[in-house]
C-alpha cells in the first residue's frame, strides 16, 4: 500500500480508528494510526489505533482464537 492509498483509507474512515472511533494521525510513529493487515494473506483491513491493533494481534495470534471469541461473547463457562 502506498502513501496515497493510506491517506485515502484514512479519509474514508473519517480519520478514526475503525474499532474504537478514536481519532488517529497517520505517519506519527508509534503514536499514530496503524495499517492493520492479515498476517496470513497480507490483505490490508483498516487503519487502527495502536491499542486496537495490539488487541487484534493478540487475539488473532492466540492458539485458540475461536475459544477466546466464544469466551468474550459469553458462550464459554
Amino acid at each position: 500500500m502506498n502513501r496515497l492509498d493510506m491517506i485515502a483509507l484514512h479519509e474514508s474512515q473519517d480519520k478514526l480508528c475503525l474499532l474504537c472511533d478514536e481519532e488517529v494521525v497517520l505517519f506519527n510513529g508509534t503514536a499514530g494510526g496503524v495499517i492493520d493487515h492479515c498476517h496470513t494473506h497480507g490483505n490490508v483491513r483498516a487503519i487502527l489505533c495502536q491499542r486496537c491493533n495490539d488487541v487484534v494481534g493478540k487475539v488473532e495470534s492466540h492458539k485458540n482464537m475461536s475459544r477466546v471469541l466464544e469466551y468474550i461473547n459469553g458462550s464459554v463457562v
